[in-house]
């Protein structure tokens, strides 16, 4: 039997041309990190939808913050700048293998499974995940922002 020091962390290398890199699977705190810069895509991890512009204007914000999270350096801003710039076969072959890694079953089955854990815990699907945020107005008051929909279904 082994522990968790000898599979910690779980990783795998893409070839990106001649190089090599080193991949590893996104832990609970790189995922946090990237819903804080990006609450918008929670949703979608548990089934909604983003309006196309929506995603179009996110995405390779979103693309560069997970590949610089799957190679080890979750919200480092030189990271995620230096992933931007990959070409986007690079970036696609990276995203692969991050999720691949980090959630071997799929994005739609680790939600579920993150929902249904929390809810046998007490918490609300509708609640979690909620933090306030200062509305884009000129009033300045806090609204509700949430970054986990309840599934569907």
């Amino acid at each position: 039997m082994v522990g968790l020091l000898d599979i910690a962390p779980l990783t795998t290398t893409v070839k990106l041309g001649k190089e090599k890199i080193e991949v590893v699977g996104i832990s609970a705190k790189g995922v946090a990190c990237i819903l804080q810069d990006f609450p918008q895509f929670a949703g979608m991890l548990s089934g909604g939808s983003l309006k196309g512009e929506e995603l179009l204007a996110a995405a390779p914000d979103m693309v560069a913050a997970i590949i610089a999270a799957g190679t080890g350096t979750p919200g480092n801003d030189q990271a995620i700048e230096r992933a931007s710039m990959l070409p986007v076969e690079y970036q696609l072959d990276l995203l692969e293998a991050i999720i691949k890694i980090s959630m071997p079953s799929g994005p739609a089955p680790f939600m579920r499974r993150l929902t249904g854990l929390l809810n046998s815990m007490g918490a609300s699907s509708n609640s979690v995940g909620q933090r306030k945020t200062t509305a884009p107005t000129s009033t300045g008051k806090e609204t509700d922002s949430p970054l986990l929909q309840p599934l569907k279904g």
